[in-house]
């Protein structure tokens, strides 16, 4: 048998070993050394190697031309030969006496990791721009406070220093503040010009005033004109239980826990509507009290609202004492214009001859303004209007509520859901414009004042709808505010001139907050137990009074809801009802309930509100705005009770 060479034949998809090659891997295997294997020199001496090698110009040539080889046979086992192999090459056989030395397998060579230089690059922090263009849907959009802010009151510096002196001042108090932030010295201190003081007109008005024809009466010829209620009212204020005739007040008893200011006024007839006097005087405060004789009936046709109705109302002007809380009734004024409400006190006519100039809507369609003279006697002063001339009308229409656009002007409200601006000095009663805004009786209208934005006017209907625009250009400026709720003949509308800021109702329990040039951004505010009837807001400070249809009078702080962010709302704004009026229908007495209790802020759900004995529900509360009195609130009942009280011992 010819002898075989003992060669190995290559298999096809193996590439070929250069001789270039061959000479790395014999270097690589004669610098390992399995006693002493340094992993660091091993690796030196291969790349020592591998730099020669990279010299031969054929190197990189015969790599490529090997990996090139057989490209498509890669994939073909190595142990399997394939179908081009040549099938007479003969295989090797072993010889029994052959001896084969088992391979050692080769170690890993451990790369040598080189140090290297890195350069570490100064990273500056840069502000992410606010993107001013981004959609803003709803209030939910600006959850962090500063993005609020922003949004909703604008970039003016001077704007937002002021809200940040009315937050620094004012946050930290729930249901009190002190009474020497309202007042100049002190640093929180931010004078608001409300529209009817930045002029005095009195010496113009007083003209057109003289014109009015009255004339006085007696005790017993007033009573004949004007019924006030005979029977006294059985009151009990906490535990302590007391009868009030008509004309008459009690001072609140001293309470287990706290002590609290104020009185109980029997006004003997049901209060449409009351009013502080704006004035620089420190002791002696002016309340106007609108009292109607019709108290025991609420189904009375003579308060009806949606026709013109003329019959005897009174007008009751009392002077208080803010250091002893004397309360004394100083004038009566009888008139033959029905029932009233909107009364406000012109800020713009001061005179030491009177006590101020008032102006108010009555039941027979009218806007009227009569004025308060002063009474030096120390008997009570009773005047019956025969016919007040100073009166703003319009033909075939009723005017349903009112509010000051400037010192000479006034924006009203009509039946029909017009609304019209008229001239208080001008002999003619043609509007300036007179323009549809809603479907029906206009509700309320107040004037959003601004002295860095331009004015508005927001106003709401019994059809269920609020607006608000710009009475320059009604037309393209009119928005609605928030959805269009259930209509009700019960909405309050108020305007807070320290947070710029509309404080409304819709209908029900539910009071809400929103800013003119920032609609979409409605805040739920705290909610009541009973549906809302009456709200006051100040221009003093940031807190808000309502009363409710079942006697409840709650207070709360707008600064926890406006200049924070929208997370936690429920734990951080509270509001808290400080009275609360019961009936007894057994015992026939009236309950002033004086314990305090808080209630969370919580998004409108379902509504619990029930039916309430007549003569507890609110009909009216007002702030006193004075800087020297600020902390003096009235609100008063159907039954006609009156309660005045100093807000000093709430925590």
């Amino acid at each position: 048998m010819e002898q075989v060479d003992n060669i190995s034949k290559r298999r096809r998809g193996r590439p070929r070993k250069s001789s270039s090659q061959n000479k790395i891997l014999a270097e690589q295997h004669s610098n390992y050394d399995d006693e002493t294997f340094d992993v660091a020199t091993s690796a030196v001496k291969a790349l020592q190697a591998v730099e020669r090698v990279t010299e031969d110009p054929d190197f990189m040539e015969n790599m490529i031309e090997n990996v090139g080889d057989n490209d498509d046979e890669e994939f073909q086992d190595n142990g399997i030969p394939s179908e081009d192999d040549d099938a007479d090459t003969p295989l090797e056989e072993a010889d029994d006496d052959e001896t084969f030395e088992e391979e050692k397998p080769k170690r890993k060579v451990r790369k040598v990791k080189t140090e290297t230089v890195t350069t570490l690059k100064k990273v500056t922090k840069t502000k992410t721009p606010i993107n001013k263009n981004r959609i803003i849907r709803a209030l939910k959009d600006l959850s962090a406070a500063k993005d609020k802010i922003s949004r909703i009151y604008g970039t003016n510096e001077t704007r937002l220093l002021e809200l940040a002196k009315i937050k620094e001042g004012f946050e930290a108090y729930l249901f009190d503040f002190p009474e020497q932030h309202l007042q100049k010295p002190s640093e929180y201190y931010i004078p608001k010009i409300t529209p009817s003081s930045q002029k005095n007109i009195y010496g113009q008005l007083h003209e057109k005033l003289v014109g009015n024809k009255w004339s006085l009466l007696s005790r017993q010829e007033a009573d004949r004109k004007f019924k006030r209620r005979s029977e006294p009212l059985e009151v009990l204020i906490g535990d302590v239980q007391t009868t009030l005739d008509t004309s008459e007040k009690v001072e609140f008893p001293v309470f287990s826990n706290y002590e609290r200011k104020g009185f109980v006024y029997n006004s003997g007839g049901m209060v449409t509507d009351i009013a502080w006097l704006s004035q620089d005087e420190v002791s002696d405060q002016y309340l106007a009290v609108a009292v109607s004789q019709y108290s025991d009936n609420p189904s009375n046709p003579e308060l009806r609202s949606f026709n013109a109705v003329s019959h005897i109302s009174s007008i009751q002007i009392f002077k208080m004492n803010s250091a002893t809380f004397g309360f004394k009734k100083v004038q009566t004024i009888l008139h033959n214009s029905g029932e009233i409400w909107n009364l406000k006190w012109h800020e713009g006519c001061k005179s030491d001859d009177s006590v101020g100039v008032l102006f108010f809507v009555s039941q027979d369609g009218c806007l009227k303004f009569i004025e308060a003279s002063t009474n030096n006697s120390e008997e009570e002063e009773i005047i019956l209007y025969d016919d007040i001339k100073t009166s703003i009308s319009v033909p075939d229409n009723l005017i349903t509520c009112f509010d000051f656009l400037s010192p000479s002007s006034v924006v009203c409200g009509f039946r029909d859901g017009n609304i019209g601006e008229f001239d208080i000095l001008a002999d003619s009663t043609v509007p300036s414009f007179f323009q549809k805004v809603h479907d029906t009786y206009v509700l309320n209208i107040v004037v959003a004042y601004s002295d860095y934005e331009k004015t508005s006017v927001a106003s709401n209907s019994v059809d269920g709808t609020i607006f608000v625009f710009d009475p320059q250009d009604i037309k393209s400026t009119k928005t609605a505010l928030d959805q269009r709720f259930r209509g009700s003949n019960t909405a309050p509308l108020v305007y807070n001139p320290q947070l710029y800021a509309l404080v409304y109702s819709d209908g029900s329990n539910s009071v809400k907050a929103a800013i003119p040039r920032a609609l979409f951004a409605t805040h739920q505010l705290g909610a009541t137990n009973a549906t809302v009837t009456a709200i006051s807001t100040s221009k003093c400070h940031p807190f808000d009074l309502c009363g409710g249809s079942d006697g409840s009078v709650y207070i709360e702080n707008l600064i926890r809801r406006f200049l924070t962010g929208i997370k936690n709302i429920s734990e951080t704004h509270k509001n808290l009802r400080l009275w609360k009026w019961d009936y007894d229908q057994v015992n026939k007495n009236f309950r002033l309930n004086h314990h305090y209790e808080t209630f969370k802020c919580t998004s409108a759900g379902s509504s619990k509100i029930a039916i309430d004995v007549h003569g507890i529900n609110v009909t009216s509360i007002k702030w006193n705005e004075n800087e020297k009195s600020g902390k003096f609130y009235a609100f008063s009942n159907s039954a006609g009770l009156l309660t005045i009280e100093k807000l000093d011992s709430v925590i």
